[in-house]
This record gives C-alpha cells, structure tokens and sequence, in this order.
C-alpha cells in the first residue's frame, strides 16, 4: 500500500489502513490527543465516535488513515439492519435482486461477531468464516471510513453526546503541518 501510495502525489492518494482491536489493545477514544494527529471525534464531534485516525508515518514518510475496522463493521450492519426509509438506513443503488445477490451473500456471511472484553470495556470482534470471502466486506468498512474522513456523519435522533476528552485547538492547519511534516523527512 505505501508503495503504491508513494508513486503518486499526496494530495490524490491516502494511505489506508485497518485493524481490528485484539484483548490486550485500547479503544481509539483512549489515544493521547496531542500532536499532529487527528482523530474522527475531533474532526466531526457529531460523529460521537473515534474509529479512525490519520497521522504521520515515520516509516512510509507520509500520513495515513488508521480505523479500527470492528467499530466500523459494527456500525456498517448496525445501517444494514435498517428498514428502508428509516433515519440511517444504508441501501444498495436500485437493480434486480440477482444483481446484488453475490454482493449481499459476500457481505453477510463472510464474517461474524464475538464479543470480549477489552480493558474491562465490551466490544465485539469480527471473525472471518472459515473458506469466506470478504473483499466486498472490507471495502464496504473502507468506504464508511473514507466517507467519514471527507466529512458525512450519521447523527442518531437521540441527539449528540460531547466527547468525553478536551479537545485541543489547533493553530496551524492541515495543510501547514503536513509541508513542515515534509520539510522535515528530507
């Protein structure tokens, strides 16, 4: 990925990267806030989660886009389960249903949740079904994640939670700390 990535300019490539969050690893809520890294409660506090993160890279030189693709499937079938028509629904675009049979068979059985403990905090665990395919799936994950990046947040009708950290106020922006970021590496 940071291969491909750095074969092109940096403002028409984002480095994307998901991981899933074992036992022993905290939730990105708990992440320092300082530096240079932003994170998605920061940048859409009506998102009134932290499930992806973009910082600096010290290995590939550039930034990147961290989620935590659990969250993420938990909140992709969470807008799957939806009726249609209801506030914060996910549908496919209009075809027949043999059209998004593959798809929907790909995306629903590829994977499953388990819950476990993180830290004393509940969270489910998304494991691959045993010969399954789930490239539908993941790219699903990265496109709500990318979605979430550019700026479209579902807000659920119970209304917005403030985030439970301070958030700190940045002087500089985006733009001007990933010049002084480049500046820097060479």
């Amino acid at each position: 990925m940071r291969d491909v990535c750095q074969k092109y300019p940096p403002e028409k490539t984002i480095a994307y990267h998901g991981f899933g969050l074992s036992a022993g690893r905290m939730g990105m809520e708990t992440y320092s806030r300082q530096g240079d890294t932003i994170f998605e409660d920061i940048r859409n506090p009506a998102a009134n989660a932290c499930r992806w993160m973009y910082k600096f890279s010290d290995v590939s030189g550039a930034y990147e886009l961290h989620s935590d693709v659990n969250a993420w499937k938990d909140y992709l079938f969470e807008r799957l389960r939806t009726p249609i028509g209801e506030k914060g629904s996910m549908v496919l675009y209009s075809a027949p249903t043999f059209a998004h049979e593959l798809f929907a068979v790909q995306v629903c059985e590829s994977e499953r949740s388990e819950e476990f403990v993180s830290r004393g905090v509940t969270r489910n665990r998304w494991v691959t079904a045993p010969g399954a395919d789930n490239e539908y799936l993941d790219c699903l994950v990265g496109c709500c994640c990318l979605a979430s990046f550019a700026g479209c947040v579902y807000v659920p009708t119970g209304g917005i939670k403030p985030p439970e950290h301070r958030v700190v106020k940045r002087k500089k922006s985006f733009r001007e700390r990933l010049k002084e970021r480049r500046e820097r590496v060479r």
